[in-house]
């Protein structure tokens, strides 16, 4: 059976003076416990030594981990010299080694295998993978700026990483595994531009006027859509974040209000999501092994996502983001590339080319690895009979790059039998086909065969 494993990360970090973020971990803890949510708690070695005693409590009876901030790794990659980059890796492979080596004396019971802070560093990247680590947390889906990070071009949930560009998937097995900030509508996210207000943070949800305290049917829908695509994915990740001092009125960041607001939309996410069978909560290292014991390569992703209807938005916290609705879309990617389409239509609005990818720079050649012109795509024969079904199609391309086809309607009643040069497929039985190819430049004619079940 497929599974969508629910992963909960809390960033623990902040301090100012003796005050910790104690009593807002406290507060994620009471409200997600009793859900069976596991909590990996993102913290430093001197948060392992400072709250050493709550942090092995809630492993012992709740299985919690956490994750680190290796220390000595920088957050960006600017003024490194690429003639000695490998010193520079060694040296941070090392500094990563031993600030886990410290949190594992500070609490055995931990692997400490997953890191974050340093998501936006290539280089860090490529010393924790040589480290050993097995994944990285903080990417954001679709993001631009928002808080010093652009990371449009990142997949969702998790793929192995390409250490050396670091938003695009690894086209060799293995290596670190990308994991999200935090789940976001995907729709949304991709169709509006602004994934932030689309995202499961409660904060922001509460900003937007999206949800207010228990009223959140906005955030239990956008759960609805990842698990209704547990269907056609052998494994789903559904991840969501909160930072421990927002839970807390004194960093001044949110009022006594606002936290406990925070903390009954939390209950009613939890409650809702771990009561569909199937979801597990797990750490992010748990999700992680499971991942890698799974998959060798990053696994393709299929997801099928319609509009969620909201209401009137907060235009204070997010003015200047389209309102929608939007048409059903269709987003997938793997290795090689990232596609999105649009109910109705055969070629995608969208190709993430992840060839465009460049070691040296560790950025994409083109922004975001966006091909300027998609391919067209001409049907040419569409033949059923009471035994199968041969589709013809021809595609046209300006130069070679990964490409996707869809056929928008219901393949329910059919099986696949042959097609020369389709990498991939995927029948969403009443909604669509999905065609996965790599073309040439020039035109090139495509003939599959389905047979009736």
């Amino acid at each position: 059976m497929s599974d969508l494993l629910f992963t909960f990360a809390a960033m623990a970090t902040r301090t100012e003076g003796d005050l910790t973020a104690l009593k807002g971990m406290e507060r994620l803890a009471e409200v997600l416990h009793p859900h069976g949510v596991r909590i990996t708690w993102l913290i430093t070695p001197g948060i392992a030594e400072r709250l050493r005693e709550p942090l092995t409590k809630w492993h012992e009876e709740n299985g919690d981990d956490i994750a680190i901030a290796p220390e000595g790794l920088r957050r960006d990659h600017t003024g490194f010299d690429l003639g000695t980059m490998q010193g520079q890796i060694d040296a941070m492979a090392a500094a990563a080694k031993d600030t886990r080596d410290r949190v594992r004396k500070i609490l055995p019971w931990t692997k400490a295998d997953v890191a974050h802070g340093v998501h936006q560093n290539h280089v860090a990247l490529q010393a924790l993978e040589q480290a050993g680590f097995v994944g990285i947390w903080g990417f954001c889906f679709e993001q631009i700026e928002v808080d010093g990070i652009t990371d449009r071009g990142i997949p969702w949930g998790f793929a192995y990483i390409d250490s050396k560009c670091r938003t695009a998937p690894n086209t060799e097995p293995g290596g670190l595994i990308s994991m999200e900030w935090t789940a976001r509508d995907l729709l949304k996210s991709y169709h509006s531009g602004n994934p932030t207000v689309w995202s499961t943070d409660v904060n922001d949800a509460a900003r937007s006027g999206l949800c207010r305290w228990r009223d959140c049917d906005y955030l239990k829908r956008m759960f609805d859509e990842y698990y209704r695509n547990v269907r056609w994915n052998d494994l789903v990740v559904y991840q969501v974040h909160q930072e421990a001092h927002e839970m807390m009125p004194e960093f001044g960041c949110y009022s006594e209000e606002d936290c406990v607001e925070a903390m009954e939309m939390l209950d009613e996410l939890a409650g809702h999501a771990m009561g569909h069978l199937g979801v597990r909560s797990v750490s992010l290292s748990d999700a992680a092994a499971e991942y890698r014991s799974r998959n060798t390569m990053t696994a393709p992703s299929y997801m099928l996502w319609r509009d969620i209807p909201v209401g009137q938005y907060n235009d204070d916290y997010s003015r200047g983001t389209p309102r929608g609705p939007w048409p059903k879309t269709f987003l997938t990617y793997d290795s090689e590339c990232q596609l999105m389409f649009v109910d109705g239509g055969f070629e995608p609005r969208t190709i993430r080319n992840y060839r465009l990818r460049n070691h040296e720079t560790g950025a994409p050649d083109q922004p975001y690895y966006a091909e300027p012109i998609i391919p067209r795509v001409r049907l040419k024969e569409n033949n059923r009979s009471p035994y199968g079904a041969e589709i013809v199609f021809e595609v046209e391309a300006p130069h070679a790059m990964p490409m996707g086809v869809t056929f928008w309607e219901d393949w329910g009643p059919y099986l696949w039998d042959s097609g020369e040069g389709i990498l991939d497929h995927k029948i969403i039985s009443g909604e669509l086909m999905y065609l996965r190819m790599n073309v040439e430049a020039g035109k090139q004619e495509y003939r599959i065969k389905l047979r009736r079940k």
